[in-house]
């Protein structure tokens, strides 16, 4: 480990030891997509769709409830008119 420099020293110890652990087949390594990786939801920008897959998983919000909500939000503004959204941005 003299090649490492003080700074990344800590960078190399942690890569051998998990090489090590999977060359003894303690512990596996599995592929996963961006599109099963919850985190991402926090550590990058990410397509609609995601976002919302993930909003919802973390929220505990069930895919009936959001339809649901975007139902009664849409009747909300319809039935109000452009005067609230007009209102909140003034005030």
């Amino acid at each position: 480990m003299e090649e490492c420099r003080k700074g990344s020293q800590h960078i190399s110890i942690r890569y051998f030891l998990i090489t090590d652990k999977i060359d003894k087949k303690e512990i596996r390594v599995r592929y996963s997509s961006t599109k099963e990786i919850l985190t991402d939801f926090y550590t990058k920008p990410i397509q609609c769709r995601l976002f919302q897959k993930f909003r919802n998983l973390i929220l505990g919000v069930d895919m009936t409830q959001e339809k649901q909500c975007k139902k009664e939000y849409e009747e909300t503004i319809s039935q109000y008119g452009s005067t609230l959204i007009k209102e909140d941005v003034i005030s």
